[in-house]
């Protein structure tokens, strides 16, 4: 037990140290009685009531009638709510970790007080048990030392826990994707506190809802929102990056429209979103000296690299902010990316899609050419000036919300000490922002290409167009890259000329995307003679092109560089013959073997694919046939009485029945 009194001021001074009043005061409800001895002194930040010296006294134990109590030095009458009632005026008490508690002094007739937090050494011999503040006194403590208002205040917190209570941890910042309706739920309590919170509806931000709901409501457990969301584990399946001084309301109108235009369920859809995903009360794990331990590298994985990057139409904020492009960073050694723009404008919301969305995607399975067509008239009011602001890029002018968080990003950049002052200049620095100028013109790449800007404005949409192919081109460090067309207008071979420019001189992989851009026979056979060296696998679909036939095709074989192994072309809905179009599917080799031959012998291999194409769909057919009618006799057995068919013979057909289901399963991406 720890024995608390009223103290007079010392005569020494004014370090809390006094004399015991003689008389005692009644005790506070909130306090605690024990039977200790001498009388320590603990200063205090309570202000005094008049006509006492206001400070708080500790006794060891030893001394008989001590007791947990609080008196002033007059002795004089006692105010029972003056506790509770002073600390609301005065708005905070020290916990027993603060500087204040811990400063303890010696008394003249007890030993000594330790100075650890949360715990107090009595007596005066240093073989004495040391005991811990009783849980009561550590309760009031952290209640008095929590302010009255603000973000931590003890209304908002059980304000904000009494709707979103924490439900279980959940191991690893990339498990934790947040549902929409988890998104809508924040924003709502966001909408329907902020006035309490003196933020307008206008300006409310991820940085409000931070202070004023997550932090608070993830304090005490150390938890992230997520955790407070859901009690399930969700692998995300897109990756949220953002600018958190952006408004609440744009973030989520962007992630919404998306959702609308790729068709994607509420319920099977998860966000990773680092103000939810992270626990804001523990970043160090934010960024690691390899980017790919970091937390947002594996969210990303998880996410098989899907990121939905949210933008302001106006301001372009998250183009200049080092956290947002960083992320982006984190994508460029990826074949595979799918990397979304939603620009937020006053009115609307636009949005720039890598490829076709599900809906186009069905449009053109139905009606080839219509995806294509609905991608360039959904996207052609998203303004192209915004890819302006990327060619002048400079990793080491982006900003960040803290000083810390840039000099730590760019040392992950470099490749130095995260602790350590960044360098000024550094070629990492030179070579992320060349890949991140090339990973963004290659977004607004299509964009820009399916612009038809008129006669007077062809010159400087050319120019323009220029610059982005040379962005993109710059990536020398690119391995991989896919160059999609499709539905603009390539009949030109100036604008072929363009595409050209845009190859990166080390490449390994390469794609072409041209289907129903009105590619010409000559342009489509003047590619092979552009490609690296360095090259390996190409991959071309001119699909919806109707000037290429089988001579074309024949010259493009010839011609192609031997360095390349392996060729994929895409050759529907063209003039090309479809034994031709059987054949393509082939390895290269059987290509370059037809192409060298004569005319007679390509028509017969030719006519000897179809056939084989074509018995092999029928054996096949038949195949599929025979399985489906044993699977109609098998289910016919089960229905049979039980007594005519055996137990053993019964779990016989069961399984072959299951094994029947597993081999017709399909493939998810067929």
């Amino acid at each position: 037990g720890v024995h608390v009194l009223g103290m007079r001021p010392s005569s020494a001074g004014n370090d809390g140290i006094g004399s015991p009043a003689p008389r005692p005061l009644a005790l506070h409800p909130l306090q605690k009685v024990s039977s200790t001895g001498s009388l320590l002194s603990l200063q205090s930040p309570l202000p005094p009531r008049p006509g006492s010296s206001g400070s708080l006294t500790v006794t060891s134990p030893g001394s008989p009638g001590s007791r947990w109590a609080a008196r002033s030095s007059s002795g004089g009458s006692h105010t029972p709510g003056w506790p509770r009632e002073r600390a609301r005026t005065s708005g905070s008490i020290s916990s027993p970790s603060s500087p204040i508690s811990r400063k303890l002094v010696r008394s003249s007739s007890a030993g000594s007080l330790s100075s650890a937090p949360g715990r107090i050494s009595c007596g005066s011999s240093p073989s004495q048990q040391r005991l811990l503040v009783p849980e009561c006194i550590r309760t009031e403590f952290v209640r008095y030392s929590t302010p009255l208002n603000g973000p931590l205040s003890r209304y908002n917190t059980k304000q904000v826990l009494k709707f979103f209570k924490f439900q279980r941890y959940i191991d690893g910042a990339e498990n934790r994707g947040v549902a929409m309706q988890g998104l809508v739920d924040v924003y709502q309590y966001a909408l329907a506190h902020c006035c309490e919170w003196l933020v307008s509806q206008a300006t409310l931000s991820t940085y409000s809802i931070n202070k004023w709901m997550i932090g608070p409501v993830t304090k005490e457990p150390n938890s992230a929102m997520a955790e407070h969301l859901s009690c399930k584990k969700h692998l995300p399946t897109w990756f949220i990056s953002h600018y958190w001084g952006e408004l609440a309301s744009d973030l989520l109108k962007s992630v919404k429209y998306q959702a609308e235009v790729r068709s994607l369920s509420s319920n099977l859809t998860f966000y990773w979103i680092s103000a939810y995903s992270h626990r804001q009360h523990e970043l160090q794990s934010d960024i690691c000296p390899d980017y790919r331990q970091s937390s947002f590298y594996k969210a990303m994985r998880t996410a098989n690299f899907k990121v939905l990057l949210v933008v302001n139409l106006s301001t372009g904020s998250a183009l200049s902010r080092l956290w947002c492009l960083f992320e982006c960073l984190m994508c460029c050694d990826r074949c595979s990316q799918v990397l979304d723009v939603a620009g937020c404008g006053a009115e609307q919301i636009e949005l720039l899609t890598t490829g076709l969305t599900t809906a186009e995607v069905l449009a053109h399975t139905y009606y080839p050419g219509r995806g294509h067509a609905t991608k360039v008239r959904r996207e052609s009011t998203f303004p192209t000036e915004l890819a302006r602001t990327v060619m002048a890029l400079d990793v080491t002018k982006l900003e960040a919300g803290q000083r810390e968080d840039k000099a730590r990003i760019l040392n992950c950049i470099a490749g130095q000490p995260l602790d350590e002052e960044p360098l000024e200049e550094h070629e990492r620095y030179y070579e992320a922002s060349r890949r991140i100028r090339g990973l963004l013109a290659g977004v607004f790449w299509h964009r820009a290409m399916a612009e038809c800007p008129g006669q007077h404005g062809m010159k400087k949409h050319r120019a323009f167009l220029e610059e982005l192919a040379k962005m993109i081109k710059g990536d020398w460090w690119k391995k991989c890259l896919s160059i999609f067309v499709g539905g603009c207008c390539m009949d030109n071979p100036e604008m072929v000329d363009l595409v050209v420019q845009c190859i990166p001189p080390n490449l390994v992989r390469l794609k072409f995307d041209f289907q129903h851009s009105g590619l010409e026979s000559d342009s489509f056979t003047g590619l092979s003679q552009v490609l690296p060296k360095s090259l390996q696998e190409l991959s071309i679909d001119v699909s919806g092109c109707k000037d290429i036939n089988n001579a074309c095709v024949v010259r493009f074989l010839k011609q192609l560089p031997d360095h390349v192994q392996k060729l994929d072309l895409g050759l529907a809905e063209t003039k090309v013959s479809p034994g031709l179009v059987m054949l393509s599917k082939d390895a290269l080799d059987a290509m370059r073997k037809w192409a060298d031959s004569t005319p007679a012998e390509m028509e017969g291999i030719l006519i000897a694919k179809i056939a084989s194409t074509s018995q092999a769909a029928l054996n096949d057919l038949a195949a599929a046939q025979v399985e489906n009618d044993r699977k109609v006799a098998l289910e016919n057995m089960l229905q049979l009485a039980p007594a005519r068919v055996q137990g053993h013979v019964r779990e016989r057909i069961k399984a072959d029945l299951a094994l029947l289901e597993e081999t017709k399963k399909i493939p998810s991406d067929v």
